[in-house]
């Protein structure tokens, strides 16, 4: 095993209650009044922010649209901070060697505002966001594409994740999949993959599944 790709929201950072209040709040300022944290949940992995703005909005969005969601985004994520141990983590990864990545569904510019505000830019050597691929998870298209840029192989990688979505995109990819459950109370996903309590079980995870591969 010579990579690790990241999902982001709810693997590396708690955004997935923040993002569902700032989908609300934008709907409802820009006319839908009756939208609910549940129904954007039911709609959380049918592609980007403008795809899930234009499902709830009925129309064509703006860029005032996306302007108004930003803007909401920016504010909630003022005292954002990555999980416990996940800098950590990541720090060990990189003092062994691995190569990391990260592919989220989340849009570029929602990227480059978490990444720098909790200290997690840097970490990366690829990073494809869910507004540059043409089919979203669980395709494995932008996976393939962390794998390709980071010089890897995807049986070579490892890709973690808290969603079914990310455990299902690594299964498509080829990818080991890791299921990341130390965010919101989760279930264990049915499958193959690996499951990971805390982001420091990690690297011991990744390194018992490379000697299996090796025996």
């Amino acid at each position: 095993m010579r990579a690790v790709v990241f999902d982001l929201d709810g693997t590396l950072v708690n955004t997935t209650g923040l993002i569902l209040n700032t989908y609300v709040e934008t709907i409802r300022s820009l006319g839908r009044g009756d939208v609910t944290t549940y129904d954007i949940l039911s709609n959380f992995n049918i592609g980007p922010t403008p795809v899930i703005l234009e499902r709830f909005l009925g129309r064509p969005i703006l860029p005032q649209d996306l302007d108004a969601y930003y803007v909401a985004y920016e504010a909630a994520i003022s005292r954002l901070q990555p999980f416990p141990r996940v800098a950590g983590m990541l720090k060990q990864l990189h003092r062994k060697g691995y190569r990391l990545g990260l592919f989220t569904s989340a849009t570029r510019r929602a990227v480059n505002l978490v990444l720098p505000r909790t200290g997690l830019d840097g970490h990366f050597g690829a990073i494809v966001a869910g507004d540059e691929v043409t089919h979203s998870k669980p395709a494995p298209d932008g996976l393939e594409i962390v794998c390709r840029r980071l010089g890897v192989r995807t049986e070579e990688a490892a890709y973690v994740g808290d969603a079914e979505v990310d455990v299902a995109c690594a299964r498509n990819a080829r990818v080991l999949g890791v299921q990341a459950v130390w965010g919101s109370a989760s279930v264990i996903f049915a499958g193959d993959h690996l499951v990971a309590n805390q982001p420091d079980e990690i690297i011991a995870l990744i390194e018992s599944a490379s000697h299996a591969v090796l025996k």
